[in-house]
């Protein structure tokens, strides 16, 4: 029952995304992978961005694109945003280490201290959205109108 794009979670958090799979085994794409982006927002606000492994340090992430004028702080709760056909909303992804601002273009990123220790990991659920056939119809429906 496993398929291509499906979620991978932990107790602790996100974990990554379904690469392949198999009669017996399944790939799996890790957060730690610098291809691989997610939707996240901030818990307590609700602003998003788009998350992703910048390679060194396997426990931070980069959370981009955060409007410049709003309020980040240490230990805000970074969560999935719900806003693609993999993760559902209010997974767990970490906590905010710090912010930088970006002048240029008016927004700012967050290093996100990952809740996933991934030197650690052992056990997974994969997560089928049951209601990924109608979203992706609606999608279509709309870019096609």
């Amino acid at each position: 029952g496993v398929e291509p794009g499906m979620a991978v979670v932990s107790a602790m958090g996100a974990v990554g995304v379904v690469k392949a799979v198999s009669p017996n085994f399944s790939s799996v794409i890790s957060l730690l992978n610098q291809n691989l982006k997610i939707s996240a927002m901030l818990e307590k606000s609700g602003y998003f961005g788009s998350l992703g492994w910048e390679g060194g340090d396997y426990r931070i992430a980069n959370l981009e694109d955060l409007p410049g004028h709003i309020t980040v702080r240490k230990g805000d709760v970074v969560i999935t945003s719900g806003y693609s056909t993999i993760f559902p909303k209010g997974v767990m992804i970490g906590e905010v280490e710090s912010v930088t601002a970006h002048g240029v273009n008016g927004f700012m990123s967050a290093s996100v201290r990952l809740s996933v220790d991934f030197k650690r990991l052992s056990n997974v659920q994969v997560v089928r959205n049951l209601l990924k056939k109608e979203q992706l119809e609606l999608q279509e429906r709309a870019e096609n109108e």
